[in-house]
């Protein structure tokens, strides 16, 4: 009886087995290659999660950034829009004669203005939505003439005759 082989000196690339193994050899490396091929495909998922979780985590710190950034961001608006009230209305107290005056007005003046500009930006929004709505139904209603000889209100007009 030939001695068993050692499936580790085996060549990998020999995947048939050979006339002369036994059965027992034959399952014996056909478990031990099942084993391999586990090993290889918990790796393979392994290295997958691995990858999805890198890329969660660059995605988490670019967030992160992206908010900071948009604080930093802010916060240099905010303190620009600061300076140049506080400027404009020291030379408003100035132009007046009473250094306090120029900080009332202004503090008056500057909501008053945002007020009106935040209302004309809704109005114009909202406007031009309205007519994106109604350019978009107008061209449906023609594509229904040229395709049905009609369209949905000459339909309903008909559908409300009938009645």
């Amino acid at each position: 009886m030939k001695p068993p082989t050692d499936t580790a000196t085996r060549d990998p690339s020999d995947s048939q087995a050979s006339d002369n193994q036994t059965p027992t050899e034959v399952m014996h490396d056909l478990t031990s290659r099942l084993a391999e091929l586990k090993e290889y495909f918990a790796y393979y998922l392994s290295a997958k999660a691995d990858l999805i979780r890198v890329s969660i985590r660059k995605m988490g710190t670019f967030a992160v950034l992206g908010a900071v950034g948009l604080i930093a961001a802010g916060a240099l608006v905010a303190t620009a829009v600061a300076l140049l009230c506080i400027g404009l209305a020291g030379a408003l107290g100035a132009l007046f004669g009473i250094p306090w005056l120029g900080n009332i007005v202004l503090g008056l003046l500057v909501p008053v203005i945002v007020g009106i500009s935040v209302q004309l930006g809704m109005k114009t929004l909202f406007k031009q939505w309205h007519h994106q709505t109604v350019e978009k139904y107008e061209s449906r209603q023609s594509e229904q003439r040229s395709e049905y000889g009609r369209d949905v209100r000459e339909q309903s007009a008909v559908d409300a005759r009938r009645q």
